[in-house]
């Protein structure tokens, strides 16, 4: 129940974002990227646009992880383990 309230709390505070879509046409904010480190790529790069539908998903799967939810990236491969044994499960 509790992540059940959680992940409603969650939904309901990005549903504006997710029903609009944002196009940033400033070029200065754009040139952001170029004077990024190498070192702050990973977190603050900014990106046009997304071409691909699986993409997006996948990161938007784990900035509601890590942003929203505040679960470590370190639990992922332990969810993964968990996702195959409850599809197995559910198989037989």
């Amino acid at each position: 129940m509790k992540l059940q309230r959680t992940l409603r709390n969650a939904q309901k505070s990005v549903q504006y974002f997710i029903d609009h879509n944002f196009i940033i046409l400033n070029a200065n904010f754009l040139k952001l990227n170029e004077i990024l480190m190498e070192s702050e790529v990973k977190e603050f790069e900014i990106k046009e646009k997304l071409t691909n539908l699986d993409d997006y998903i996948k990161v938007c799967s784990i900035g509601a992880r890590r942003y929203l939810m505040n679960w470590p990236d370190e639990d992922l491969e332990q969810a993964k383990v968990n996702y195959w044994r409850m599809k197995w499960i559910d198989r037989i």
